[in-house]
């Protein structure tokens, strides 16, 4: 129940418009460990947490993806480039939003704009 409290009390900053690059570390570590964490959650930490072996996951399929149709676009193998993931900061508040209701950790009433929770999860 400790780490349920320390993700809330980092979570509201956040959601108050106060972004700190250590609260959403610590939110996606904490909530790594949680039974059930979603992997679209779940590989944020991972990813960091095993930065020599970046070689799985949704980051990294998701990323390879993209820069090599990036690199085919720019070589001229393609003559057009989109990203073809819905994988984005906006898809995981949502899954963050949902995890967080289903924990306990949040009440729905709580979690009605969860705009400000989108730009520090992007970075």
């Amino acid at each position: 129940m400790l780490r349920e409290k320390a993700i809330r009390a980092r979570v509201k900053r956040l959601m108050a418009g106060n972004p700190s690059a250590q609260d959403i570390a610590l939110v996606f570590a904490d909530l790594r460990f949680l039974e059930g964490c979603p992997a679209e959650i779940r590989d944020i930490p991972d990813f960091s947490a095993h930065r020599p072996n970046k070689d799985r996951g949704i980051i990294f399929d998701h990323s390879n993806r993209l820069f090599c149709g990036l690199k085919d676009f720019l070589s001229g193998r393609t003559p057009t480039w989109a990203s073809e993931t819905n994988y984005s900061d906006v898809s995981v508040v949502s899954a963050l939003k949902s995890f967080f209701i289903v924990k306990g950790i949040f009440e729905p009433s709580e979690l009605v704009d969860t705009s400000n929770l989108i730009r520090p999860v992007a970075l």
